[in-house]
């Protein structure tokens, strides 16, 4: 009789889920990447912001600013829940400030600190009682 070989379970090392935001007067497009990459022990999660706007919308969108952010260690459980289950109402309204944030940082408005911390903010949005 032989024996078979036991399955084995490999940890993915990367992990990237975009989303896609347009207000719904058609004029202001975010994308929102999350990323994780993992080695054997520490997982790292990233976000890649970036704001797009056109002034019409028979236009095409035009890039204003992209960040790439660290999300921070403390977070992780809140990306990894994003990642499977998409972004919440909560998490979505922070996208949108950090839009307007974004564009400050870009006219001078606001820092691009600012702008990173508000990108890196919709990640720690998420709501308790969304999906895990």
């Amino acid at each position: 009789m032989s024996s078979q070989p036991k399955p084995v379970h490999v940890r993915p090392t990367h992990i990237s889920v975009t989303f896609k935001i347009v207000t719904p007067d058609q004029l202001r497009r975010i994308i929102f990447t999350l990323s994780r990459v993992s080695d054997d022990t520490n997982d790292s999660w990233s976000v890649m912001f970036e704001l797009a706007e056109r002034a019409d919308v028979t236009k095409t969108f035009q890039l204003v600013i992209q960040l790439q952010v660290d999300v921070d260690h403390d977070d992780r459980t809140k990306a990894e829940a994003t990642a499977k289950n998409g972004l919440d109402s909560d998490q979505h309204a922070q996208a949108l400030v950090a839009a307007d944030t974004a564009k400050d940082a870009k006219t001078g408005d606001a820092t691009l600190e600012d702008a990173q911390n508000d990108a890196k903010a919709v990640i720690a949005a998420r709501n308790l009682n969304s999906p895990k």
